[in-house]
């Protein structure tokens, strides 16, 4: 109730207008985790990226061969970000298409052709130094199995965020709820089971020390417990983040630890194991409104199933062009 009564007060007031911006970061970077953080946008800003993925899951049986899936993968992100000045609205579109080919060893190989595409309506108005931001995620995926029947998934993300930002401060958490698939025909009257994706809270912040220098942390709860609560605990993202300007180079670094959710050793998985992340991009200006840069991650994690003896592990490698431009 504070705050629908705060935002009335302060848009009667003509207050609802946004001091310059504490942070200035592509969309697509890892330091944005929040709609409500599209606040940065001071005119209109147009973003996009192109994200290449290699990824390998490994399981390795006390005896016998071990059995791979190799995965593949292509991004495209674009975004348009416009500011309603009259009341310091800021409001756009984010698209994202991808797709992946996995190609999975085992006694005989198996391919499988995915693509996702994402498509999120994206708003967020500062009422003083509070900023309230929220995105609808609309997402359709296809699986196309080798030789099989194309299956279609339909499902619906809503991410409400808010957060508090001074002339060097960012504090916000954003939240996303649970979302389940709608159930293809496989033919025969069966049914392919529904993509399910777990609710998630985050929590970030991030100072800047000053100018050219600023430090930041991000950790999400993701309700893994909800999908299966007899194999699965809740898992817990952790990140450090770091950007530095150096003359017209922004460079950014992260690190990060995902705590596996596997209830216990018996259910341990390749999907479920911990992993270490590490990131780094960098962003060459090359004037006030435009800059392009590009990034690189890597993500790495194993552990033993003590009930099957089997050894999982799992490597991702990721690359990223990107660039954006305002008006």
């Amino acid at each position: 109730m504070k705050t629908v009564l705060t935002l009335v007060l302060g848009l009667a007031a003509g207050t609802a207008f946004a001091a310059e911006p504490a942070f200035d970061n592509h969309l697509k970077s890892t330091p944005m985790v929040s709609p409500a953080q599209i606040y940065q946008t001071e005119d209109v800003k147009t973003d996009f990226a192109l994200g290449f993925t290699s990824a390998t899951e490994e399981t390795k049986p006390e005896t016998g061969d071990k059995s791979t899936v190799d995965t593949s993968g292509t991004d495209l992100f674009a975004a348009g970000i416009y500011n309603v000045k009259a009341i310091g609205l800021r409001a756009g579109l984010v698209a994202q298409y991808g797709t992946s080919n996995q190609e999975e060893k085992t006694i005989a190989t198996t391919k499988t052709d995915l693509k996702t595409l994402t498509v999120s309506p994206t708003a967020a108005i500062p009422v003083g130094p509070v900023v309230i931001g929220a995105a609808v995620d609309l997402i359709q995926t296809t699986v196309s199995p080798d030789g099989g029947k194309d299956l279609s998934f339909n499902r619906n993300d809503f991410r409400p965020g808010v957060l508090f930002t001074t002339n060097d401060l960012e504090a916000g958490i954003t939240y996303t709820t649970k979302s389940n698939s709608n159930e293809p025909s496989l033919g025969g009257g069966i049914k392919a089971p529904a993509i399910r994706v777990p609710a998630q809270t985050t929590v970030h912040g991030r100072y800047a020390v000053d100018k050219t220098m600023a430090f930041g942390a991000i950790v999400t709860n993701v309700r893994q417990s909800a999908m299966d609560k007899d194999a699965l605990k809740d898992q817990q993202r952790l990140k450090a983040t770091g950007e530095f300007d150096v003359a017209a180079v922004k460079v950014e670094g992260d690190v990060g630890y995902n705590t596996a959710f596997a209830k216990n050793d018996d259910y341990i998985a390749q999907d479920n194991i911990g992993t270490v992340e590490i990131g780094a991009a960098a962003d060459y200006a090359i004037n006030k409104t435009a800059a392009i840069g590009g990034g690189l991650g890597y993500e790495f994690g194993s552990d033993t199933n003590s009930k099957t003896k089997q050894d999982v592990a799992t490597n991702t490698l990721s690359v990223l062009v990107r660039g954006d431009m305002k008006f």
